[in-house]
């Protein structure tokens, strides 16, 4: 949606703003790095464990271990998903500050594309996983009745 450009939506960033956007951009651009910091970590635990299990799994662990490879390798495609929202906020991040810095409208337009798209993509990956809640509560419903029917 396209606004056209006129007095009345002129707006300016004030100190006060300019001070709030400054924090905004500073913890923003912390919780982005830590995030990279814990994906990383998580990525690297998932794999050690993937290669542990699938050596335990050769013994005595059996299907167990398969299982488990499983879940680890679907919880570490799951975890790649976390990239994306913690690209959009560092770039918001770094794109705001820079923008307030050298006071340029097109890095502070760039900042928040970013921070749209970063609330676009918490926004659609909650209603997939609402639909999968959905989903599952209607199979547990129906399982319970086909339960008590049969």
């Amino acid at each position: 949606m396209e606004y056209q450009n006129s007095s009345l939506f002129n707006l300016e960033i004030n100190a006060d703003t300019r001070t709030y956007l400054y924090e905004v951009a500073k913890w923003s651009r912390f919780l982005a790095i830590v995030g990279f910091v814990g994906m990383a970590l998580m990525a690297l635990l998932c794999v050690m464990m993937m290669l542990g299990l699938s050596s335990a799994s050769m013994g005595a662990l059996g299907s167990v271990g398969l299982a488990s490879i499983i879940g680890l390798f679907a919880l570490l495609i799951l975890s790649a998903f976390y990239i994306f929202p913690l690209l959009f906020l560092y770039r918001f991040s770094t794109h705001l500050k820079s923008g307030l810095d050298l006071n340029v409208q097109t890095d502070i337009d760039e900042a928040f594309k970013n921070l749209k798209s970063l609330l676009k993509f918490i926004g659609v990956f909650t209603m997939v996983i609402l639909a999968f809640y959905a989903l599952a509560l209607v199979l547990g419903l129906l399982g319970g009745v086909m339960s008590m029917v049969g």
